[in-house]
């Protein structure tokens, strides 16, 4: 196997929570976090990041402003990286770990999995989900108010047994580089981490739950 690299998209300027990235857990920021359990994984070679990177000893690749807007997609900003990272070293990437910050209680187990699961035969794109419980009674809400489930034959089944569903956290995605052109979802395996792991921070009230647990735990 040749390189693995850990991409950490890391962009400034959020509208719903400002400078979300920046926040701590622990007396560490979310990218810093990150930093940390891809070290702590001993997985990857190398971390990219737009902030706190250089005093961890990582490589800092800043996007083009084409794909560093709300709407940019993630994959076109880690694409971007690796092919920058390979023009600067001169070599080909064989593996590209993908960690948004904002699900900072991945451990550095969850990426080693997830790194494994991607050896498998055919090098299956990885995504780390989380279970849902009582996705059977989803429901939208339409017009004058009124509850329509999403899906109406597994609606009346009590939710604790409306079968199984995962949600991918954001956690970890591990894809080859042969794959980066794809939809990362494309036959894609999960790898199942725990709620208490799988906390994605978009508000203030997310990162409340996700200080709280650090608290009772260790975080890698």
């Amino acid at each position: 196997m040749g390189p693995v690299l850990a991409v950490i998209p890391a962009r400034a300027g959020s509208k719903g929570f400002p400078n979300k990235n920046r926040q701590r857990i622990r007396g560490l920021s979310l990218v810093q976090l990150a930093i940390r359990a891809a070290q702590m994984s001993r997985t990857c070679d190398d971390a990219l990041l737009a902030a706190q990177a250089r005093s961890a000893g990582v490589i800092v690749i800043r996007r083009p402003a084409r794909l560093a807007t709300d709407r940019s997609p993630t994959m076109a900003a880690v694409t971007h990286a690796v092919t920058e990272v390979e023009r600067a070293f001169g070599s080909t990437v064989d593996t590209v770990v993908v960690l948004e910050p904002t699900t900072p209680l991945r451990s550095a187990r969850d990426i080693r999995e997830a790194v494994l699961l991607n050896r498998k035969p055919g090098r299956p794109n990885i995504a780390t989900v989380t279970p849902m419980v009582g996705a059977g009674w989803l429901c939208r809400i339409g017009r004058g108010g009124r509850l329509k489930p999403i899906d109406r034959r597994r609606f009346r089944a009590r939710r604790q047994q409306g079968g199984e569903a995962y949600l991918p956290n954001g956690a970890v995605y591990v894809l080859t580089r042969r794959r980066l052109a794809r939809p990362w979802h494309e036959r894609a395996l999960g790898c199942v981490m725990p709620k208490e792991r799988s906390i994605d921070i978009d508000d203030r009230t997310d990162l409340r739950i996700a200080r709280a647990l650090a608290s009772i735990r260790s975080l890698m």
